[in-house]
């Protein structure tokens, strides 16, 4: 399973939740990306 789509569809979710569905594929690609970054950074980190 590649966990971009997961997060991807998981951001619309969200925003399904809260009722603020408009278009947002950009929104939710940046979220996506940002979040697997973050997941990168912190296990570098996290060994020091």
């Amino acid at each position: 399973m590649d966990p971009f789509i997961v997060l991807h569809e998981f951001y619309h979710c969200i925003r399904m939740f809260f009722m603020e569905h408009k278009g947002t594929e950009k929104k939710a690609d940046r979220f996506a990306l940002d979040f697997i970054k973050g997941y990168y950074l912190y296990k570098k980190y996290r060994k020091l």
